[in-house]
This record gives C-alpha cells, sequence and structure tokens, in this order.
C-alpha cells in the first residue's frame, strides 16, 4: 500500500496558521511587556511621591522662624520663603533643626532649599544655617516628571501664593499651612497639605 503524502495546500494552511498563532502570541506578549512596564514605572513614581511626601512633611515640621544669615554674613530679612516659579526656580527656602526632638533646639541647624528645575524637584540641603562660601551642599532629586507645580500659604484664613506677605516689613515667621500641588506626567494633579510649627523667632 502506497501512503500519501500532504500536498502543497495542506503544507501552505498549516504554515499559516502557525504562522497567525505565533502572531498572536507576540502581540500577546507585547502587550503584556508593556503593561508590565508601565505598571513598574508608576510604581516607581508612586514610590518617589511617597518618599518626596515625607521628605518635605518632615521639613515643614522641623522649620524654625530664625532668620539665617548669606555667604557675606548678612541676616535675610525673612525666615521662610516660597515662591511658585514661572518656569524654574527656587520654591522654598527655609532653616531646619535636625536633631532627634523637636524640643531640643541643641541639633544641628541645616539651611534648605527646593528647587524646580529641568522638570524635576531637587533638594538643596546646606551643612549649616548661616552659610560661608565653603559651606557644602547636597543635592538630592525627588520627584521627576513634573509638567507643573504650585504653591498656596496659609496664615489663619488667608491663603497667598507666596510667602512672605508683604516683603518689605520685618520677618513674617512661618506660614501655618503650605499646600503644595504637582502636575505629574501620567499621574495628574496630586495636592498635598503640610503643618509647619508655631513659635517666636529664634
Amino acid at each position: 500500500m502506497i501512503s500519501k503524502g500532504f500536498t502543497l495546500i495542506e503544507v501552505l494552511v498549516a504554515l499559516s496558521i502557525v504562522a497567525v498563532i505565533g502572531v498572536m502570541s507576540f502581540t500577546g506578549l507585547s502587550t503584556s511587556v508593556k503593561f508590565n512596564d508601565l505598571t513598574l514605572s508608576r510604581m516607581d513614581m508612586s514610590a518617589k511621591l511617597t518618599l518626596a511626601d515625607e521628605t518635605l512633611k518632615r521639613d515643614f515640621l522641623h522649620a524654625l522662624n530664625r532668620l539665617p544669615r548669606d555667604v557675606r554674613g548678612e541676616f535675610y530679612k525673612h525666615s521662610f520663603y516660597g515662591l511658585n516659579p514661572r518656569l524654574e526656580g527656587n520654591v522654598l527656602a527655609f532653616t531646619v533643626q535636625t536633631g532627634t526632638s523637636f524640643s531640643n533646639l541643641n541639633g544641628s541647624l541645616r539651611y534648605i532649599e527646593y528647587v524646580f528645575e529641568d522638570n524635576s524637584l531637587k533638594r538643596v540641603e546646606s551643612q549649616y544655617a548661616d552659610r560661608t562660601e565653603d559651606t557644602e551642599k547636597k543635592t538630592t532629586v525627588l520627584l521627576e516628571n513634573i509638567k507643573n507645580i504650585s504653591l498656596k500659604f496659609a496664615e489663619g484664613d488667608q491663603w497667598v501664593d507666596e510667602w512672605p506677605l508683604t516683603d518689605w516689613i520685618s520677618n513674617n515667621g512661618l506660614p501655618k499651612v503650605a499646600e503644595i500641588s504637582f502636575e505629574l506626567e501620567g499621574f495628574g494633579q496630586i495636592t498635598r497639605l503640610y503643618m509647619l510649627p508655631s513659635g517666636e523667632v529664634l
């Protein structure tokens, strides 16, 4: 008995079916990889957002109503500065007490600046609150892919877009509450409120 082989048409049909299955499998795998990358990216952004939130919260809670000195040895007019950046630049600047207890004012005092540039929020910590030209600075990138950032500050029932309330009078001290809004790529608008301590100028 002579066995019959496959015809050319049957081979082509089989190859076509295998090709379709292969394309479907590759498409599913590609979609799965893209979804996984997106999930990892969002998880990474969530972790960075949490870190930035905790860092801001800690700095605000340890803010001091204290006039620092600049590199020329002159006192600043105000102990706290908060600005809405037009495009880029400093958004926050104030002194913090980095000791283990806020009530213990013998801890190390640092001058903290938050800078918005290159679509990133950077924290710049000076080694000393009263700086000289040799004072070391440490810069940390807290958040990236920021499309826009805006700030508000509360004193009682009054909300303002910048601090101090009036630059030309004596030290305005610290605001009671700071509101910071980030517009993040892929996340949308995120708004956080931060309490600040109250107290006499040091």
